[in-house]
């Protein structure tokens, strides 16, 4: 019966904040979900959404010809509001794996080579992780990484500031997440050396129902590298 309410309680939520996702002009806009804790990819700034995956969404939009809608939300409600055509594509950080590439189409990764590394209050042993308590950010890549080393006690929570605070209360000993994520949260934490070769590649999502838009967007993304404007991106936001 429990389980019966939850996912009633889950329906209900999901329905609620559809009603919140503004009415468009499908042949003049996109709606582009996101969820802006997570710097530098997309975050608040002085009331306003901004952030790498903010920018390279808009120039696809304008490539595109097409005004951008922006719709912030709790990162696990994104795929499903994708999924009910509420969204017409994700930019947040988010990257490919195996279960969601069975709901959702991913373009390639347009950045790769931002590394996972432990942030952590005092300095962290790399060769003992497993002797730690792991804070990650709930379905983010330090997620899937962290998910795969056998015996790692994790803690799974929404946002960075979320982490930030199971530190200070001393309920996690190192948060995992990509060192640009890392060099924005302060300078009252250490951050580790690169946990390997484990690193974060972003994508964009979209509907599977919507392969033609995919392809769209993947010419864009094509254009943006041909012309430097992609490479102008990241070196604004400290990626190259």
């Amino acid at each position: 019966m429990k389980y019966l309410i939850l996912f009633l309680f889950i329906i209900c939520a999901l329905v609620g904040l559809s009603q919140l996702i503004p009415k468009h002009d499908d042949e003049k806009e996109l709606i582009v979900g996101t969820n802006a804790e997570y710097p530098p990819y997309t975050f608040i700034e002085n009331g306003k959404i901004t952030g790498f995956d903010i920018d390279v969404a808009n120039l696809i939009c304008q490539k595109l010809e097409k005004e951008m809608l922006l719709v912030d939300m709790p990162f696990d409600a994104l795929l499903p509001q994708l999924q009910m055509n509420q969204i017409d594509f994700i930019a947040a950080g988010i990257t490919k794996t195996e279960e969601r590439a069975k709901k959702v189409l991913f373009t390639k990764p347009y950045l790769t080579g931002d590394p996972l590394v432990i942030v952590s209050r005092v300095p962290v042993d790399l060769t003992k992780l497993k002797s730690l308590t792991i804070v990650v950010n709930e379905g983010y890549h330090a997620d899937v990484y962290a998910s795969s080393i056998d015996g790692l006690e994790m803690i799974r929570l929404p946002a960075p500031a979320d982490a930030l605070f199971a530190l200070q209360s001393q309920r996690a000993d190192g948060f995992i997440t990509a060192l640009s994520t890392a060099k924005n949260l302060g300078k009252d934490y250490f951050i580790s050396e690169p946990l390997g070769d484990a690193s974060d590649p972003v994508s964009l999502a979209i509907s599977n129902k919507h392969p033609e838009l995919l392809s769209e967007i993947e010419v864009a993304l094509e254009e943006m590298i041909f012309d430097g404007s992609l490479d102008e991106l990241k070196k604004k936001w400290g990626f190259q």
